[in-house]
């Protein structure tokens, strides 16, 4: 229902929703412990598993456009000279999530352990550039 719905235009917008909690708010019973998860790196491996059943055109419009659309804010343009908002990626790139490539301070995450596909290699803000190893 989630992919038709993302589809057919139902579902207007994917988010992370990026949450990560101390090992002490998970670690309960489950109807004592907080809610959420860390998520950041693994948001787009996510959404990339589904890119048989999902353009990759949609799954990008979904996080990036419809978002900015939703709250009113202006759709970015690439302008030369401008300052760039850009992520890179590679969509094929596999890399094993676990303690050692977690960047979070949380380490509550049902990926840890496992390899994911889709990597995001930098992000540009401004004229800033990070690389993510």
């Amino acid at each position: 229902a989630l992919l038709a719905g993302l589809k057919d235009g139902t579902i207007d917008a994917i988010v992370s929703a990026h949450r990560p909690q101390d090992t002490e708010s998970k670690f309960l019973e489950f109807d004592m412990a907080d809610f959420g998860m860390i998520s950041l790196q693994t948001f787009w491996p996510a959404l990339n598993s589904l890119k048989e059943e999902l353009s990759l055109g949609l799954l990008i419009e979904k996080i990036t456009l419809a978002p900015r659309q939703i709250l009113g804010l202006p759709q970015p343009e690439l302008i030369e000279g401008a300052k760039a908002n850009l992520t890179l990626f590679h969509p094929e790139q596999s890399w094993m999530y676990d303690a050692n490539s977690n960047l979070s301070k949380a380490q509550n995450s049902p990926w840890f352990g496992q390899e994911l596909k889709g990597k995001v290699l930098a992000t540009i803000r401004d004229t800033h550039i990070h690389y993510h190893a």
